[in-house]
């Protein structure tokens, strides 16, 4: 999702806690300058659209069909380029009368799932058989889900099994991905295989397919197919989970909550339920309601009125099992949350949805809320940041306004200067060391390959993270020019961090991000 985010919102709850600290890092990106259709439709193959971008955008309305059909699909989707569907469907049709493969299949889709135009199964049909006929893997794997629900064609599962294998064997990564489910839930006259599932699922995570990451570690989860390993099973839903994976969110807050694989800690179980259920995973939505109900070993106190908040928004779920779990829960917070503070919860969960942060209740014996008690002892938030001279560090101002002490890599900071509209803070750190970044003075390009780096869910998945992406737009909600957007995976934590360009020279900043990306200029 390419949408900037109005700034300061996570700040407010940053700002509760005691103790802060912002982990300082940058990286640099380096690599050849591509100049050509070959290097840009091998960045595309190898999900690298900031660099497919840059190379193919100068090709555009040039005649080469390959070019036309990848940026086709790049305008269509909005990969690294501004989406335009028009543009795309324009480009792709042109594509596709020149017989580009690509071009056909991803017209099909278009048709298949109505985007941009009226859905029209037979259109779909005739354009993937007219790429698979050219051996497109992504066709096949097309028609397969056609066939698997009978869109257009009598539903033949049998067949969609035949397309999709196929596809696995041209080396769609999506294919593999599907066998493994197949292999795992024994469909399409498949026997149950548990280990050949679990030789496509490793494929397909491999690649990076979120959905099949998660489904690896539930099977070293459970040791199917596999020796049970709770060691593998939490690095991969830490893979998944990097991506947002909602489910892999939830399987990586059950190892935390049991201790499988980790070191118990319920209030790392809470964090990632909760990243669930703000993005409106009913599944966390449920784990975090119960969470905040109970009396865990690590929570002491129930926190009932957001408990309460969240099994009110469980009961708008059309789920009748989900329901009645709502309505249990709601049966025995009624009593524990007081009838003004019931109506508070009540309208505000008729005005929330996901994507908005969880609201914030006074509660006298409250439990892994925002604001902890004043005796539970030391707590420290994370931010991350760059240097800027010997010993300054810029991260955000929400990073570390009204914290008690600060620490930048273990050493003493202080706030040197800040800025609250834009949500900047200058930090002094002494005999902090390290190499200083080149700060950009040109303007990026929309399309221009960029990367964050930064510590994000800091003490919850791995240490120092870089994730690549794009510049999508230059420009944040209604305009604001101090804003870019980027395609980069961003996650708390990473709040402060540097953007860079290819050169490894800081472009923006990170801001905060709920379900959106955004940088500050």
């Amino acid at each position: 999702m390419k949408t900037s985010i109005q700034r300061g919102r996570r700040g407010a709850r940053l700002a509760a806690w005691r103790h802060c600290l912002v982990v300082t890092g940058w990286a640099v990106l380096a690599g050849p300058a591509f100049a050509g259709v070959e290097e840009g439709l091998k960045a595309y193959e190898d999900r690298d659209m900031a660099t497919a971008a840059r190379e193919l955008l100068p090709l555009e309305g040039k005649g080469d069909r390959r070019a036309t059909a990848a940026l086709g699909a790049m305008y269509l989707h909005g990969m690294a380029i501004e989406r335009n569907v028009a543009r795309g469907l324009e480009l792709l049709r042109e594509a596709a009368g020149q017989g580009d493969s690509r071009g056909q299949s991803v017209l099909g889709f278009a048709y298949q799932h109505g985007i941009g135009v009226p859905v029209d199964f037979a259109k779909a049909l005739e354009l993937y058989r007219q790429a698979a006929a050219q051996n497109y893997a992504g066709a096949y794997n097309n028609l397969g889900s056609m066939y698997w629900d009978g869109e257009g064609t009598p539903k033949d599962r049998i067949k969609a099994l035949e397309f999709v294998r196929k596809a696995a064997e041209l080396g769609d990564a999506n294919a593999w991905h599907k066998l493994g489910m197949y292999y795992d839930y024994g469909s399409a006259g498949l026997k149950r295989d548990p280990v050949e599932s679990v030789r496509w699922y490793r494929k397909a995570a491999e690649y990076g397919i979120p959905g099949a990451q998660n489904a690896l570690g539930i099977f070293y989860l459970n040791g199917d197919g596999v020796d049970r390993d709770m060691a593998q099973a939490v690095r991969w839903f830490e893979k998944a989970a990097e991506s947002g994976h909602l489910p892999a969110l939830n399987n990586l807050g059950d190892a935390y909550r049991m201790g499988s694989g980790v070191d118990k800690d319920i209030q790392k179980a809470i964090v990632l339920y909760r990243l669930a259920a703000l993005q409106g995973s009913t599944n966390g939505q449920l784990k975090l309601a119960n969470a905040y109900s109970n009396r865990w070993d690590d929570n002491p106190k129930p926190n009932y009125p957001l408990a309460y908040f969240w099994y009110l928004v469980l009961g708008n779920t059309t789920n009748s099992a989900t329901v009645q779990k709502s309505s249990d829960g709601l049966t025995k917070m009624f009593h524990r949350v007081p009838s003004e503070q019931r109506a508070e919860i009540e309208a505000d969960m008729r005005k929330w949805s996901p994507g908005m942060p969880e609201p914030v209740y006074s509660v006298a014996d409250a439990i892994a809320t925002p604001a902890p008690r004043p005796d539970s002892g030391p707590r420290a938030s994370t931010g991350s940041g760059f240097r800027i001279n010997k010993d300054m560090v810029l991260t955000n101002q929400h990073v570390v306004e009204n914290c008690k002490t600060l620490t930048v890599n273990d050493l003493p900071a202080t706030v040197t200067a800040s800025d609250g509209n834009a949500d900047i803070a200058l930090l002094s750190v002494r005999n902090l060391g390290g190499d200083v970044p080149q700060i950009r003075s040109e303007p990026v390009r929309i399309g221009e390959d960029i990367a964050v780096a930064g510590f994000p869910l800091r003490g919850l998945l791995s240490g120092f993270n870089m994730t690549r992406g794009s510049v999508s737009s230059l420009s944040g909600i209604g305009g604001d020019t101090r804003l870019l957007q980027i395609t980069a995976a961003v996650q708390p934590g990473n709040s402060g961090g540097p953007v860079v360009d290819g050169a490894g020279r800081v472009v923006g900043m990170v801001v905060s991000k709920l379900s959106w990306k955004t940088v500050n200029m």
